[in-house]
């Protein structure tokens, strides 16, 4: 379903933001971890509960339990990988980029005013705890946005993550710009045209943080 033609309802965009973010993760969790499919200490005899893809529990602790109670047995292993699909830069390279502050804003408040967040990586260890699962194991990763990092798979992700978001900008951000934030029409041709811009900068060194966890249900015993 393409993005214009649903419901303007907050669920639904939160949905078809939900599936459009979902996918891109994947591949770029796969890139960042060379291919590996998890970083989870995995033994010989696993066993696996399930392959459906990914739930969306972010920062809702009753539905990670719930997940918790359905689809993992005591020992088993919980993973999640999670993209906060903001701009940072450690140089200072985004600070002026007005297109990609106008991003950082949009994501941000748009996500506040349907009632969730699509940033909130950063209390991803604190929810499994509170959820009961012990052994949690935190990665941080960065994922570069453009051909800007030197590094060969560094680039290939940056690579990837522009054309991922490049290629359908608009899907991204049409409806939280014109019915979630209500900013003016007459900017938005000018918003993506300075973002597709500042992409091609490889001067601008922006990145999105990436977290990866690891736990485990607790056995009964323990």
């Amino acid at each position: 379903m393409n993005s214009r033609e649903i419901q303007l309802t907050s669920r639904k965009i939160v949905i078809i933001f939900a599936e459009r973010t979902d996918m891109n993760r994947h591949h770029v969790l796969t890139l960042l971890l060379d291919g590996k499919p998890t970083l989870v200490p995995l033994k010989d005899n696993i066993q696996v509960s399930g392959t459906s893809g990914h739930r969306n529990v972010r920062g809702n602790i009753d539905k990670l339990k719930r997940v918790l109670d359905v689809g993992t047995g005591t020992g088993g292993f919980v993973e999640s990988g999670e993209i906060n699909p903001t701009f940072y830069s450690d140089d200072g390279t985004i600070d002026d980029v007005e297109a990609l502050q106008t991003w950082n804003k949009l994501v941000i408040k748009s996500g506040k005013g349907f009632g969730r967040s699509f940033t909130d990586i950063e209390n991803d260890v604190q929810l499994f705890r509170e959820a009961g699962l012990v052994d949690v194991k935190s990665f941080d990763f960065k994922a570069p946005i453009g051909g800007w990092p030197k590094d060969e798979k560094m680039r290939k992700v940056g690579q990837f993550l522009r054309a991922s978001i490049e290629n359908d900008l608009e899907g991204y951000t049409m409806m939280a710009w014109h019915h979630i934030m209500s900013w003016p029409k007459d900017e938005y041709q000018v918003f993506l045209m300075n973002m597709r811009k500042a992409f091609k900068d490889k001067r601008i060194h922006g990145y999105m943080r990436v977290r990866y966890v690891y736990d485990r249900k607790p056995d009964v015993e323990e």
